[in-house]
């Protein structure tokens, strides 16, 4: 969404570090906020970032069960922990209605952040070693994500629960 204020948003999965761009002026703003209050133990880090029409930066800590909001205009971070206990947020996408889906990667689960009402919420994703690696929202009702450790894909109906899945012709974790 750099179309917004004319910034790039990026990351340092190794580090605990995010950043901007000024496209205009090629200045880089280096950011740390968002993890400098934290103790340094469990380890945290901004594995996947994503903007919202607002180019607010939403981080998805997966080494803990947080998700960050980085404010655009004023550079505030807040923290929101997600229902469930070592969910490990990873990738995802925010849909058109800026609600962010993701992968609750430790818990098994789909989550989804409504960015406006600061509300999650979470479905499961069947299979005892599910290990959801991404999540994204189809526009239809559906969230699909592919499950690391069993070679499905799982597509859940977000407003059903009705939950679907494929098997993957080929191994995809061998």
């Amino acid at each position: 969404h750099s179309g917004v204020d004319g910034k790039v948003w990026l990351n340092d999965a190794d580090h605990p570090m995010i950043g901007r761009l000024d496209l205009a002026s090629g200045t880089y703003e280096p950011w740390m906020e968002p993890f400098k209050e934290l103790p340094v133990r469990p380890r945290h880090g901004a594995y996947g970032l994503y903007t919202d029409s607002h180019n607010n930066a939403y981080l998805l800590d997966f080494p803990s069960e947080n998700i960050w909001r980085v404010d655009a205009k004023t550079g505030v971070s807040t923290r929101f922990k997600t229902p469930t206990d070592g969910s490990r947020p990873r990738r995802g996408r925010i849909d058109s209605q800026d609600r962010l889906f993701f992968a609750e990667y430790g818990a098994g689960n789909v989550g989804m952040f409504d960015t406006k009402t600061n509300v999650f919420a979470e479905w499961p994703v069947p299979g005892a070693y599910s290990m959801p690696y991404d999540a994204q929202y189809d526009e239809h009702g559906w969230v699909w994500s592919n499950n690391t450790m069993d070679d499905r894909i799982t597509r859940i109906n977000i407003e059903t629960g009705e939950t679907i899945q494929y098997l993957m012709p080929i191994e995809s974790n061998g």
